[in-house]
């Protein structure tokens, strides 16, 4: 539905906040499709290299500058950010942007995210709350989800070299 909304890896863009308004303190788009969708993500997100993998109807997935990077196992690790349109509440906690580690493990279609970082505002920004879990289970993303899409996008990048596998495969 919003594939429209996928931008070439060579493309970013920095939107700067309307005037009045504080940073992550952002409207909702005025329409969940996907010109309402990149509108709103061209004028209110910071992308500052990340890039757009992905997007669905509760929130926006970008992966990092730094890219996809291949372990020493054949499994991928990214970090992947997300942006809400409207603050949700994720462990008790308001949430409107997160960061997250995920490994991939693209043969089996599971990942598992190992760390996430969790915003009040948008933008990743205002009090942040991290969690860590190296030993995090693999699982299948559901169908449909941002997880998917993001997990395809990922699992379709150029690689970086081999890095290191993290503790507790």
């Amino acid at each position: 539905m919003l594939r429209a909304l996928a931008i070439s890896a060579a493309v970013w863009f920095t939107a700067i906040p309307a005037l009045g308004q504080e940073q992550g303190d952002i409207p909702e788009p005025a329409q969940i499709n996907p010109q309402g969708v990149e509108t709103w993500y061209q004028q209110y997100i910071h992308a500052d290299g990340w890039t757009l993998i992905a997007a669905d109807s509760e929130a926006l997935a970008l992966g990092s500058p730094d890219g996809v990077a291949q372990m020493e196992d054949g499994r991928l690790m990214a970090t992947i950010r997300h942006e809400y349109y409207r603050p949700r509440a994720v462990g008790g906690q308001t949430v409107r942007s997160l960061q997250q580690i995920r490994m991939f493990d693209c043969d089996r279609h599971l990942n598992r995210v190992v760390s996430m970082t969790v915003f009040e505002k948008s933008n990743l920004q205002g009090p942040a709350v991290t969690r860590e879990n190296p030993g995090a289970e693999w699982t299948p993303p559901q169908p449909g989800s941002l997880y998917l899409a993001a997990m395809e996008r990922v699992c379709s990048a150029p690689r970086q070299a081999p890095q290191p596998a993290p503790p507790h495969n």
